[in-house]
Formats: structure tokens, C-alpha cells, sequence
């Protein structure tokens, strides 16, 4: 794996930091969120590598199911779920439970 789940958590934490830079320059809700999406998308497929392939495949086609994306929900996915733009903010810089087998 290309970094532990500590610090898989650490920098999904820190994206906050980045929401926030965008607020202060007078970003909409929207565009924050959807960053922040992809930002949380771009981490997830960092931290993926070196996954053993048949552990990858379960999680993306879990995603795929899920979300219709294999990297995980999408901002509009995310919007559904959460009601708001500024909920999706706050979750793509939560990290998700691992409590699941693959």
C-alpha cells in the first residue's frame, strides 16, 4: 500500500484545511464539495496501490454497484445522501469505516 490507514486518515482530515482555503476565496458550497470529492477520490486511488488485485476488485465492484463509479460515491451520490453541499464537505473529509470484509 502506498501509505497506512493512519495516514490514509490524516490526509483525508487535512482536506478541511483545503475546504477552507476555498471558502476564503469566495467559493460556492458546490464547487467546494465537489473538490473536495475529488480530492478524497484522488487519496482513496493513492492509498489503493498495492492492494493485492482480488481485494481491489471486490472493493470496485462493490463501488460500481453502489455508486456506478469504482473509486466511490460521487459528488451527486454524496449530495443524495447527505441533503447539502456543505454535508458532503464535512463527509468527504471524514474517513469512512473499514469495519467490512472484503
Amino acid at each position: 500500500m502506498a501509505g497506512s490507514r493512519e495516514e490514509y486518515e490524516s490526509a483525508t482530515k487535512a482536506l478541511l484545511t483545503l475546504a477552507n482555503t476555498l471558502r476564503e476565496k469566495g467559493n460556492d458550497s458546490e464547487t467546494i464539495a465537489r473538490v473536495m470529492v475529488e480530492q478524497r477520490n484522488a487519496l482513496k486511488s493513492k492509498f489503493r496501490e498495492g492492494i493485492p488485485a482480488v481485494i481491489l476488485e471486490r472493493i470496485e465492484a462493490r463501488n460500481m454497484a453502489k455508486y456506478g463509479y469504482p473509486i466511490g460515491p460521487t459528488p451527486e451520490a454524496l449530495l443524495q445522501k447527505y441533503g447539502s453541499w456543505d454535508e458532503v464537505i464535512a463527509a468527504a473529509a471524514r474517513p469512512a469505516n473499514l469495519n467490512r470484509e472484503w
